[in-house]
């Protein structure tokens, strides 16, 4: 379960993406998330829609992850600043939102760590 502190100045509410992601703590300033991957996950991760109020800033803090193992990538998997990381902000219908996206950290020299929790 990797357990995320993702503070707003006011955050609003949060879409829940899949059973493996779950809300489990919200306030008018902040949202906590766990992700339990299935093992067909932990190599390529997860996204999630977050909705944001209109306006401030959002940021994004790891309280907890557990490694499952590290490996090799395969030579086509790009770095990843896993086990979580923000994407792009935007607005679906008229409710603004953020990309939370949940997945392995891969170095430039290919090393994956893999998370379960």
């Amino acid at each position: 379960m990797v357990k995320l502190a993702f503070c707003a100045l006011a955050l609003a509410f949060a879409v829940q993406g899949s059973a493996q992601v779950r809300v489990i703590e919200s306030g008018p300033q902040r949202l906590r998330l766990t992700w339990e991957p299935a093992a067909s996950e932990m190599a390529w991760g997860r996204g999630a829609l977050v909705g944001l109020p209109p306006a401030g800033d959002i940021r994004l803090e790891v309280v907890e992850a557990r490694i499952a193992r590290t490996d090799i990538a395969d030579d086509d998997v790009e770095p990843m600043a896993g086990p979580a990381f923000l994407g792009r902000t935007g607005r679906v219908r008229s409710q603004r939102v953020a990309e939370l996206a949940f997945g392995p950290r891969v170095e430039a020299d290919r090393t994956r760590t893999l998370y379960d929790r």
